[in-house]
């Protein structure tokens, strides 16, 4: 190699760490050249966060990480961000990232929770008319026996016989322990109610109370009413006595010891009143409401109040607005004071702390056993004979799954977690776990 050479070979090499070494001093600080736009730009950061947390994370059908975590220097715009691992469903959907910013692929800044591709179903009774099931304890309800269950697939069970038929559990108090059982199937006219108590194991009738079909709550202490042909009582199970509250009840609703009712006001009227015990005084919260042939009040725990009136929901207030005008369905947890309705087969959901009513999916099938899971970000229903999970992120296409396929499917029920399901299909009573 001459002389003449070597200056040439060092002098390129000079011009090139000249022409690279800004260019990697920029993408070290997180700026990068972006040839579509011809310009430099910020990097942002794409935060992922996974439950479990092992999945492998794909960009752009690139392996990125095995595991969760932050992917750096990615250039700003869409990319593909798809999560997979063994037995898991595969997650994916397409996110902007933004110039300088970070971006979380779960958008309340939590994480992606993975559902199993195909859990195991476990039978845990035949021959069951109605189920209860919350937080990994359940009642069950046969012809002639009450079966309290609990444990890993509900697999510890206790057999109680019933003193009377029954074959719907009618209400249920915050703990689990307190029951109305009903019997409607031979008498459509009139029903034979029991209270059962799970911590004594005690059957109480109360049918001696009414003649007529009635509906039932809990308080959040334990306190048991019953509206039952206009008349609102509070109920003592024990002494088997009703004590009358009040008089002209359309519809009643429950929260933090209050009792909300509408009645009818001396010019016919419907009024929504609040009171409290010992029930003395009564406060009356909104006049003029619409009238309505059959209504339900649904209270949150913050106190805000839904009225659906045959097919309407509104949001009681002084301007009583329409929420919704062609509610299917409607289905209140009490837990959540989640209202999750399908409207016009569009399913919603009213989120109690920001005040939204956020938008799910639309199906042309019918829908029912609404169960909003926001802990996990998924919303959960059963269309004909199968359960879907779907979910409540709307940023891209949702993710949804099949999680159960059923032939008559009746009941379901989800623990809060969001991980145990439990399903009536036909007479048999199976769970599953989904993550």
């Amino acid at each position: 190699m001459t002389k003449k050479t070597r200056y040439f070979l060092l002098a390129a090499c000079v011009l090139i760490f000249l022409i690279l070494a800004p260019l990697m001093v920029l993408y070290v600080r997180g700026i990068s050249f972006n040839f579509n736009t011809g310009s430099f730009v910020t990097n942002g950061i794409l935060s992922v966060r996974s439950v479990p947390n092992s999945a492998a994370i794909y960009l752009d059908g690139r392996l990125r990480r095995d595991s969760s975590g932050d992917l750096d220097f990615i250039v700003p715009g869409e990319h593909q961000l798809t999560l997979k691992k063994p037995g898991y469903q595969d997650w994916s959907k397409r996110l902007e990232v933004e110039e300088g910013q970070v971006t979380w692929a779960n958008p309340s800044f939590g994480d992606i929770y993975l559902l199993f591709k195909q859990p195991p179903v476990v039978t845990v009774a035949t021959g069951v008319q109605d189920f209860y099931f919350h937080n990994g304890e359940a009642v069950l309800l046969e012809k002639n026996n009450l079966i309290a269950a609990s444990g890993t697939n509900l697999g510890n069970q206790t057999l109680f016989t019933l003193p009377q038929p029954a074959n719907t559990i009618a209400a249920a108090d915050a703990s689990g322990k307190n029951f109305v059982l009903s019997e409607t199937a031979n008498s459509p006219a009139a029903a034979a109610y029991l209270f059962f108590s799970l911590n004594d194991g005690k059957f109480t009738k109360l049918s001696g109370l009414f003649s007529t079909p009635s509906e039932f709550a809990f308080s959040e202490g334990g306190q048991l009413y019953a509206l039952s042909d206009g008349q609102l009582y509070a109920i003592d199970p024990d002494a088997q006595t009703k004590t009358l509250l009040f008089s002209g009840v359309k519809t009643f609703g429950l929260q933090d010891g209050s009792v909300y009712f509408i009645q009818n006001n001396a010019s016919g009227t419907p009024e929504l009143l609040v009171s409290q015990p010992p029930f003395n005084q009564t406060q009356t919260l909104f006049a003029n409401l619409p009238a309505f042939n059959q209504a339900h009040l649904y209270i949150t725990f913050q106190k805000q109040i839904f009225l659906l009136a045959d097919n309407t929901l509104y949001l009681a207030n002084n301007s009583m607005g329409q929420m919704a005008g062609n509610v299917s369905v409607a289905k209140f947890e009490a837990q959540t004071s989640i209202l999750a309705i399908v409207d016009s087969g569009e399913l919603d959901y009213f989120d109690p702390l920001t005040g939204n009513l956020n938008f799910v999916t639309r199906s042309s099938g019918a829908l029912a056993d609404l169960q909003i899971r926001q802990n996990i970000g998924y919303a959960l229903f059963r269309t004909g004979s199968e359960i879907d999970a779907i979910e409540l992120d709307t940023r891209d296409r949702q993710n949804q799954y099949v999680i159960y396929n059923g032939s008559d499917i009746k009941k379901t029920a989800v623990d809060n977690a969001g991980k145990n399901l439990v399903v009536l299909d036909g007479t048999e009573l199976n769970t599953l776990t989904i993550r």
